[in-house]
């Protein structure tokens, strides 16, 4: 699932496994976490836990790689049981042609497109395949 937007205002209509659900524009009151590393990023698990990541590549492609499956499953109380999920958005600030790509980490699988271009904001899912893996659409 990608959910692409071109503005920070927009939220989209959607069911989140848990109890959550997004309705229509909204304030987004959730923490943010800025990545400015000039080179390969790590997305650590507490980062992608504050729901909301503002890449800047600072000049040129980057890519970064999420945390472990393993520090992923332990850091989540979104993650008790196989199937389970959660979301967390994805934002390039890039002020140039500067392309983030998304890799996952030890036991993360990243399932569809994975370029996140200047001005886009993705919405990732994180789904428990198992113990130890995690899938990222």
């Amino acid at each position: 699932m990608r959910f692409v937007e071109k503005d920070r205002g927009t939220a989209y209509n959607l069911t989140i496994k848990g109890n959550t659900a997004w309705e229509g524009p909204q304030t987004d009151t959730r923490d943010e976490t800025d990545v400015t590393t000039a080179g390969a990023g790590t997305l650590t698990a507490a980062n992608l836990f504050t729901q909301k990541i503002n890449r800047d590549p600072t000049g040129a492609d980057r890519t970064d790689t999420t945390a472990t499956a393993a520090l992923i499953i332990a850091g989540s109380p979104g993650l008790p049981g196989d199937g389970d999920s959660f979301q967390c958005w994805y934002r390039n600030t890039a002020d140039a042609d500067e392309v983030a790509l998304l890799a996952g980490g030890t036991g993360v699988t990243v399932r569809g497109d994975a370029q996140v271009h200047p001005g886009e904001q993705v919405l990732l899912s994180f789904i428990r395949d198992s113990s130890t893996t995690v899938s990222l659409y």
